[in-house]
């Protein structure tokens, strides 16, 4: 009776180790999640980085045929929350495998004006770092305004709208830390950022037999849209 109890507490014994071998390995500093924060991000210009202008084809805001014969008064009216797109791409350095917050972490991109000015200083808008996507983030800038217009008798008229902007690659060297595990990340990868802040809005004339009539209603940067335009058209 006593060799069969020393035998069933051998086993519990060599059980009991084996489960604290398999904690030790699953609680191991290498399977734990990184906890990741941003040491220090750099966006540098090379001489191969140029700011290039965008121009994105027209597209019909409004097509609208007036039958009477009177005129017509038309309006569009917008309230858009303004976004940009960002990608980053790594090119040297690697990220944890297992990192628990890296869809958290933010770093302002650089930002692009609307005369194709390049600022690499912080001013632009936070953005995920989220690698090898490219992300639509919203800048904290609204567009608000309207267009009023009229359409004379017996017109078609179409009212459309051109976005345009800029696009600009450039050099990032970003430092990651694991603070629950004091390991450090130090990666360099490319940044490409399309900002779009002009639209030039027209309005075409298609009841012209001789050919359509293009009257452009305003040029200028979206930010400025914060009032009604009349196009004095009767």
């Amino acid at each position: 009776m006593k060799t069969k109890m020393f035998f069933l507490a051998g086993i519990c014994a060599a059980l009991a180790a084996c489960s604290s071998d398999s904690d030790d390995v699953s609680s191991s500093p290498s399977n734990t999640p990184a906890i990741l924060e941003v040491v220090s991000y750099k966006f540098v210009q090379e001489e191969t980085d140029v700011v290039e202008r965008v121009e994105y084809p027209v597209v019909v805001l409004q097509h609208k045929v007036n039958d009477k014969d009177e005129p017509l008064p038309m309006i569009y009216a917008w309230d858009v929350e303004e976004e940009e797109n960002s990608l980053f791409v790594l090119t040297e350095g690697s990220l944890p495998v297992n990192a628990e917050n890296l869809a958290d972490l933010k770093i302002p991109v650089p930002f692009i004006d609307a005369g194709g000015k390049l600022f690499i200083d912080g001013t632009g808008a936070k953005t995920p770092l989220i690698f090898g996507e490219t992300l639509k983030v919203k800048n904290g800038s609204r567009s608000i305004g309207n267009v009023k217009y009229k359409i004379p008798p017996y017109s078609t008229y179409e009212l459309t709208k051109q976005e345009c902007g800029y696009r600009c690659t450039l050099t990032f060297y970003l430092v990651l830390k694991a603070v629950n595990k004091g390991e450090e990340y130090h990666l360099k990868g490319r940044w490409t950022g399309e900002q779009l802040r002009e639209q030039k809005m027209g309005l075409i004339d298609l009841s012209d037999e001789k050919g359509a009539e293009k009257t452009v209603l305003m040029e200028a940067p979206i930010e400025l849209f914060e009032k009604d335009y009349e196009t004095g058209l009767d």
